[in-house]
């Protein structure tokens, strides 16, 4: 099998990461105006430049596999570097990251604990309140 052509770069921030942030994880980036008030030029759709292999999270960076090589030139592709000061963003593999719950029942309790909301550790009240929506949603996970 055949080396997939690319590149790696290593991307650092001045923030924490993403808790959610996962190796194989799509990397996007967007250019941003000068001024920070916005992305730059009309088209705000992302540019995808590859899929993070390492996270440095003591360090905030990321290492990303960058497939965008030119073989003929042999140079990343136009737009495959994000520049300086960039909009980086992200996004979760749906196949793999499912997140809702499985199973066969689910058991649910709830607490009216109105009736001092200045104790440090409140205790139940028998007042009448009023719960203004509860919802769930429910998938048939086996027969």
């Amino acid at each position: 099998m055949a080396p997939t052509p690319g590149f790696t770069i290593t991307i650092r921030f001045d923030y924490e990461l993403n808790a959610s942030l996962q190796v194989g994880d799509s990397v996007y980036w967007n250019p941003v105006s000068p001024m920070g008030i916005g992305f730059l030029g009309t088209n705000s759709n992302p540019y995808h430049f590859g899929h993070v292999t390492k996270i440095f999270n003591n360090n905030k960076k990321i290492q990303v596999l960058c497939p965008y090589w030119d073989t003929v030139q042999n140079q990343p592709m136009p737009n495959a570097i994000p520049p300086a000061n960039s909009f980086i963003s992200f996004s979760k593999n749906k196949v793999v990251n499912n997140n809702n719950l499985l199973g066969y029942y689910a058991l649910v309790g709830f607490k009216n604990n109105i009736g001092n909301p200045n104790s440090a550790t409140p205790e139940s009240s028998i007042e009448k309140v009023e719960l203004f929506s509860i919802g769930s949603e429910v998938v048939e996970s086996s027969k």
